[in-house]
């Protein structure tokens, strides 16, 4: 069942693109979906002193994406939002109540990074969004989450690359690294 015909986008419903002459819908909810608040967040399992990272996430309209990360207190949890283009998705880390903000960034850019340490025993949430302009196709994001214990060093997303035979290929732009003593 084929949409409307299209000659260009302003000829589709908002949240719709023309493509090849027919209106089709511009954003595809993630694998995540259910997480659009607190109470349904994903539950992310990383383990103490180690990482976890999700990749080609989407943010589609005004919603919000919510993640729980189940880290004792003293623990720091360090977020990085990376993404190729689009809207800015924002975020930010919230305590384990899903209501105390403790730190937040939506700098412009194709990477954010927040960290805070968990004040309780409770956890902290991450909420990715919402886009405060997400266009008909929404924006398109990774993330990657370290959960690190009081003092250890959580190496970056590039580990292995301890050796010119494990180098990290990188392209254009930025990339983000953590050295951490041996």
């Amino acid at each position: 069942d084929l949409g409307p015909e299209c000659a260009v986008d302003d000829d589709c419903a908002v949240d719709e693109v023309c493509t090849n002459e027919v209106c089709v819908l511009g954003c595809i909810d993630d694998g995540e979906e259910v997480n659009d608040d607190p109470d349904r967040a994903t539950d992310l399992d990383i383990a103490e002193n180690s990482q976890l990272s999700l990749r080609g996430l989407t943010l589609c309209g005004f919603e919000r994406d919510w993640f729980f990360v189940d880290a004792g207190m003293d623990e720091t949890v360090r977020v990085v939002i990376s993404q190729g283009g689009g809207p800015t998705v924002p975020v930010s880390l919230y305590r384990g109540d899903g209501a105390s903000l403790l730190t937040a960034s939506d700098a412009p850019g194709p990477t954010r990074t927040v960290s805070a340490r968990v004040p309780d025993g409770d956890g902290i949430y991450v909420l990715v969004g919402p886009l405060d302009e997400p266009g008909r196709t929404g924006a398109t994001y990774d993330i990657a989450v370290h959960r690190a214990s009081d003092g250890v060093c959580v190496p970056d997303l590039q580990e292995p690359n301890d050796s010119p035979e494990d180098a990290t290929r990188i392209g254009a732009g930025r990339l983000h690294g953590r050295i951490c003593r041996a």
